[in-house]
């Protein structure tokens, strides 16, 4: 990591970031990205391309019960 060593005189307000940082700078740069249900987890996808039931789009017992009976 850099040092820095001197004085440092203000009259105003300063904004700054020091350090310095080598790492991917985007999401699709990162290593290991994640997966949901063996789909890699990137762009704008929807719960259906991840395999994922919509909310209120679920079986009741009567729709259960009729696939039974």
């Amino acid at each position: 990591m850099p040092t820095i060593h001197g004085t440092l005189t203000s009259t105003g307000t300063l904004i700054g970031n020091i350090g310095h940082y080598s790492g991917p700078t985007d999401y699709e740069s990162l290593s290991n990205l994640p997966y949901i249900n063996d789909v890699l987890v990137i762009g704008n996808k929807s719960l259906s391309a991840y395999d994922i039931q919509p909310t209120n789009d679920y079986a009741t017992s009567e729709d259960i019960d009729h696939l039974f009976n």
